[in-house]
This record gives C-alpha cells, structure tokens and sequence, in this order.
C-alpha cells in the first residue's frame, strides 16, 4: 500500500494522538523527577514519598501508551511494507518511523524527536537524582561510622560473617576476712 492508503492514513492519525499523549506523560515524568531533585536537595521524604507514589500511576500509563505506539508502528511497518515487524525490532520503531515517514508524516516526526529529546533529558536528571541519593546514602553511613567505629580487630565465624564481640571485662575480687 501507499501512504495515501486510507488505512494508511487513519494509522497515522492514531499513531500521532498516541505519540502526543505518550508526551504527555514523559513531560509529566521529567517534571517530576525535577521535582525528586528538589526533595532530595531539601530533605523533604513527604514530598518524595507523593512524587514516587503519583510516579507509579504515570509509569503505568507510560507502559500503555508505548505498548499501542509500538502495535501502531507495526501495523504501519505491514502495511507500508507488506510484512511483520519483527519483534528484535521493536526497540527501534523510532527510527522505522524516518523510514516511512512521508512529507505529510511531518508531524509525525516532529513528534519522535520530542520524544527522543525528553527520554535524552529524563535519563539525565535520572543520572542526576542518583548522584544526590548515593551522596546522601555514602554521607550517611560515615556518619554511622564515626558515632560507632568499626572493631579493630573483628572475629570471624564459620560463615565467615563477622560476629559481635563479648565485651571482656576484668573484675577482680578481693577476699576480704570479717
């Protein structure tokens, strides 16, 4: 078929209502893993504890979103091409879209080079936010080593675990006569 197929064109109708609404959803995902940051930076487990419960619902829609963009992407992929998209391809469909994509498909691929820059900037502020968390986690744990030092001199046991020490104390009796 050619793109001026009429199921050709309905496709792509759909595909970029999906493409736009799945946007939607990883600008609303970016936005809120710059609001992490800030929770992070001020120490804030309430808002972090929001952010990550309302971050389930989104991820979940994300998942819903992507699932019919890659079933539209395929069912395009046949119909231009006249066979199936193979599944090892999936992960690709993006870049199918420059293949088959016509002058009319421009919005099309305005819509994949949004996605492509928001998921680019997602995982740098992913990067970003597990920078802070280990800082806070490594900040942490020498915290809890300087209020209770390591034993110098640790006992090990058969698991090769090591095991707390008995505190040996030296008490001394005097025997006294009354």
């Amino acid at each position: 078929m050619d793109g001026t197929h009429p199921e050709v064109m309905e496709t792509k109708k759909t595909l970029k209502e999906v493409m736009s609404r799945e946007i939607r959803i990883l600008r609303e995902l970016l936005g809120s893993m710059y609001e992490e940051q800030q929770s992070h930076l001020t120490n804030n487990i309430e808002v972090l504890k929001t952010l990550l419960k309302d971050r389930e619902r989104l991820l979940s829609a994300m998942a819903k979103e992507r699932e019919d963009r890659l079933q539209l992407i395929a069912h395009l992929y046949k119909l231009l091409k006249g066979k199936e998209l193979e599944k090892n391809d999936e992960h690709e469909s993006l870049d199918i879209l420059t293949e088959y994509a016509s002058a009319e498909s421009c919005e099309i691929l305005m819509l994949r080079d949004q996605m492509l820059a928001l998921l680019e900037q997602m995982t740098e502020q992913g990067n970003r936010n597990n920078y802070l968390l280990e800082s806070k986690v490594s900040n942490t744990k020498e915290l809890l080593r300087r209020v209770h030092p390591a034993d110098p001199n640790p006992t090990y046991g058969r698991t090769g675990n090591v095991q707390k020490q008995k505190v040996k104390t030296k008490v001394t009796i005097i025997n006294r006569e009354v």
